[in-house]
């Protein structure tokens, strides 16, 4: 015995949003032209990458690393090459080593 409900619930209505008729679809075609039209919010995106990309490459070669820096990357550098040097500061991060 099915409950009077849950039948009522699952049922579909004969009524359709105003401008489409019942059981409509959207075509294929339909759905691509509008997935891939390019608005405006698109192109302000593509040009705050683009000007990211610009100042990251002109700003590449502006200054060297701070000595704290090009200490810790020395020690990298000797970790991931599996090289030794002698009286070389031992590491102060775990990171070089636990990761």
């Amino acid at each position: 015995m099915t409950d009077p409900v849950l039948v009522e619930s699952n049922a579909v209505p004969d009524t359709a949003p105003e401008g489409l008729a019942p059981n409509a679809s959207i075509s294929a075609a339909q759905t691509a032209s509008d997935t891939s039209r390019l608005t405006v919010e698109h192109m302000l995106y593509g040009l705050i990458l683009l000007a990211a990309i610009v100042v990251r490459l002109l700003g590449l070669g502006a200054e060297a690393l701070t000595p704290g820096e090009s200490a810790g990357a020395w020690r990298s550098w000797l970790a991931a090459t599996g090289a030794a040097v002698e009286g070389a500061p031992a590491s102060n991060s775990a990171l070089f080593y636990g990761l």
